[in-house]
């Protein structure tokens, strides 16, 4: 069972990846994360490295904070 963690990062990524208009693969030429990789996080499979974090935020362009929840009553975005 995903961590409740795990599973927003996943939401998010999928999220952030839709935006962009990327299949996972697309997207683990832009970061170098392996797609098999990119589909076990999108699917909350496993959880996130802060390596990976990075370059997927780096490769999508948004912040890495995107992909963490924010505490009560603030906001990531």
């Amino acid at each position: 069972m995903a961590t409740p963690g795990a599973a927003y990062f996943a939401a998010e990524l999928r999220a952030a990846r839709g935006r962009r208009n990327l299949t996972q693969v697309q997207l683990a030429e832009l970061s170098g994360i392996s797609s098999k990789t990119i589909a076990r996080l999108e699917n909350a499979y496993r959880e996130a490295r802060v390596g990976q974090i990075i370059a997927l935020a780096k490769s999508l362009g948004i912040p890495a904070r995107t992909f963490l929840p924010a505490p009560r009553g603030r906001s990531n975005k």
